[in-house]
C-alpha cells in the first residue's frame, strides 16, 4: 500500500514537471520571438540610420564610441580623419573638435539635457545642425551638413545689403512690412522721421497705435498682387503712400511700403491755382474795366447835376448815397486794373524804410481815428529796384487791414530789417488771429470777412509782390497775425519778373 502511494505521488510529480518543462519552452520561444523581434527592430533601427544623410554616434555612458553610420563615416574620411572611431573614446577621437559640442556633450550626458545649434563642425567639414539627446546607455548625436543652407543664407544676406543699401540711397521714406505688421527694414530716411522701428508694428511706429488701421491695406495686398496710392496726414505734413506686395531675397511676401512728402507739392499747386485765378480776374479786368468805368463816370457826372438843381434838395441823400455807391464801384474798377497789370513800370532804386517813413503821418492818423496805435521799428536796409507807387500801395493795403482786425487801444507793428541778402518788412497787428478754416485761403480774389469789402487787397499785395519777385508771408495766432514781405536785394535787376 505505501509502495502504491509512492509510485503514484511520483507520477504527480512527473507530471507537474511537465507541465513546468511546457511553461518553460513556452517562455523560452517567448523570449526567442522577443529576442527575434529586437534584433529585427534593432536591425532596422540600424538600417535607417545608415540610410540617412545625417551623421550619427552613439556614446556610452564610458565616453566609447559604440556606433557610427556610414554617413559620419563618409564625411571623417572626406576630411581626412580617422574613420575607425567605433570603440575608442569620445575624448581622443574628438580632441580637436568644436567647443560647442563637447560642452553640449558633457551637458547632455551630465545633467541630462538635450540640445539643438548651429555651429562649424571641424572633424567632419560642415556647418552642421546638432541635435544631441541622452539616452539610457549614455547620448546620441545627429550632425545635419547645412553648408549648401549657409551659402544660401551668405548670397541671400549679400542681396539683403545690396537692396536695403540701394532703399537707404532714395529720398522717400521707405519700409518693408512683414505679413503681421512688423518692420523687417525701415531705410535712414524712413528712421530718420519715426525713429528705430525696425521690429516694431508699422501702425505703432508711422501712427502711434496700438492696434492695426482700420483701412489697412495689408491683409488685401498679401492675396491681391497689385499697387495702391492713397494720402496720408502726419503733424503738418502729408505724404502720398505706394504700397505692393514685395517677394524679399528669401522668397518671403513683405509689403513694400514708399511714403513721399508732398506737403510742398501740394502748396505749390495751391499757390498755382492761386496765381491761375488772379490771372483770369486780371483777364477779366483788363476786358471790362474801361467799359464799365466810363458809363460809370456819365452816370455819376448826371447825378451831381441833379442834385445841384433846387428842385432836387428834397433828394439830396438819395444822390449823395448813389454817388457813394458808384466811387465804389469805380474802386473795385481800379483794384481790378491793378490785378490786371501783367508788370510793374518804372523800377527805380528805392528804400522800403523811407517809403515807410514817408506814409507814417497818413498811417498815425489812421490809428488816431480808430483810437489805436502803431509802432515803427525800422532798421536801416539797402536800397533795390522797384516802384514806389505799388509799394505804397502794398504797404497801406497791409496796415489799414490790421487796423481793421484790431480792437481799440491795440498796437500795429511796422518793422524793416535786412537778413542775409533779402530786405525785410513786416506788419503785425494784435487782432484775434485769422480763422484757421480760411488761412489757408488768403489772398483768393473775393475772399473776404469784411461786410463791405472786395476780397481784393490782398490778392492786390500778393500781385504787386510778385511783380517785385518778393514773397508774402502769413503767420497767425489767437494774439495777432504778422504779415512778412521779402524782398531779394542782392542781383536784382536780373530777377525782376519780366
Amino acid at each position: 500500500m505505501p509502495k502504491e502511494e509512492e509510485i503514484k505521488e511520483l507520477k504527480q510529480r512527473v507530471a507537474g514537471l511537465e507541465r513546468e518543462n511546457r511553461q518553460l519552452q513556452r517562455e523560452i520561444e517567448q523570449i526567442k520571438a522577443v529576442e527575434q523581434e529586437l534584433a529585427a527592430a534593432n536591425e532596422e533601427m540600424i538600417n535607417i540610420l545608415e540610410s540617412i544623410s545625417d551623421a550619427f554616434l552613439s556614446i556610452n555612458r564610458q565616453w566609447v564610441i559604440t556606433y557610427a553610420n556610414k554617413a559620419m563615416i563618409k564625411a571623417l574620411k572626406a576630411n581626412g580623419n580617422n574613420s575607425n572611431i567605433i570603440g575608442t573614446n569620445f575624448w581622443e577621437a574628438y580632441m580637436y573638435g568644436n567647443e560647442e559640442i563637447k560642452d553640449a556633450c558633457l551637458s547632455s550626458m551630465n545633467d541630462r539635457q538635450s540640445s539643438r545649434f548651429e555651429t562649424y563642425a571641424p572633424i567632419i567639414g560642415y556647418w552642421a545642425d546638432c541635435s544631441i539627446y541622452p539616452t539610457d546607455n549614455g547620448i546620441a548625436a545627429f550632425f545635419r551638413n547645412i553648408d549648401e543652407r549657409k551659402k544660401n543664407e551668405k548670397i541671400i544676406k549679400k542681396e539683403h545689403h545690396r537692396l536695403y543699401a540701394l532703399f537707404d540711397s532714395f529720398p522717400g521714406l521707405i519700409c518693408l512690412q512683414e505679413e503681421n505688421f512688423m518692420i523687417r527694414f525701415a531705410n535712414k530716411s524712413f528712421q530718420a522721421k519715426f525713429g528705430p522701428c525696425e521690429g516694431q508694428p508699422c501702425f505703432k511706429a508711422i501712427v502711434g497705435l496700438t492696434l492695426p488701421c482700420p483701412d489697412c491695406y495689408t491683409p488685401y495686398l498679401l492675396h491681391n498682387p497689385t499697387a495702391l496710392w492713397n494720402e496720408l496726414a502726419l503733424e503738418d505734413r502729408t505724404y502720398e503712400v505706394y504700397t505692393r506686395p514685395f517677394i524679399d531675397a528669401d522668397g518671403t511676401t513683405l509689403i513694400l511700403k514708399v511714403l513721399i512728402d508732398v506737403t510742398d507739392r501740394k502748396r505749390a499747386d495751391r499757390e498755382l491755382a492761386r496765381l491761375e485765378r488772379l490771372n483770369m480776374v486780371g483777364e477779366m479786368a483788363a476786358g471790362i474795366a474801361h467799359e464799365v468805368r466810363n458809363p460809370l463816370t456819365t452816370v455819376r457826372g448826371f447825378l451831381q447835376l441833379l442834385d445841384s438843381k433846387d428842385n432836387t434838395k428834397h433828394n439830396h441823400d438819395y444822390y449823395e448815397l448813389m454817388i457813394q455807391e458808384l466811387d465804389r464801384a469805380n474802386m473795385i474798377m481800379t483794384d481790378f486794373l491793378c490785378l490786371a497789370k501783367e508788370k510793374s513800370a518804372g523800377f527805380t532804386q528805392i528804400n522800403i524804410k523811407a517809403i515807410v517813413e514817408s506814409l507814417a503821418p497818413l498811417l498815425s492818423a489812421d490809428a488816431l481815428n480808430q483810437d489805436k496805435e502803431i509802432s515803427l521799428e525800422l532798421e536801416e536796409v539797402p536800397d533795390f529796384q522797384g516802384n514806389e507807387s505799388e509799394l505804397r500801395q502794398l504797404l497801406l493795403n497791409l496796415a489799414r487791414n490790421g487796423f481793421e482786425a484790431m480792437k481799440v487801444g491795440s498796437t500795429l507793428t511796422i518793422q524793416t530789417l535786412a537778413w542775409e541778402d533779402y530786405v525785410i518788412l513786416k506788419v503785425c497787428d494784435q487782432g484775434d488771429g485769422v480763422d484757421p478754416m480760411i488761412f489757408e485761403k488768403l489772398g483768393t480774389p473775393f475772399l473776404t470777412t469784411k461786410e463791405r469789402g472786395t476780397g481784393l487787397g490782398l490778392a492786390i499785395c500778393q500781385r504787386i509782390a510778385a511783380r517785385h519777385n518778393a514773397v508774402l508771408n502769413f503767420e497767425s495766432t489767437p494774439t495777432g497775425t504778422t504779415v512778412t514781405v521779402k524782398f531779394a536785394c542782392k542781383d536784382y535787376s536780373k530777377l525782376i519778373v519780366q
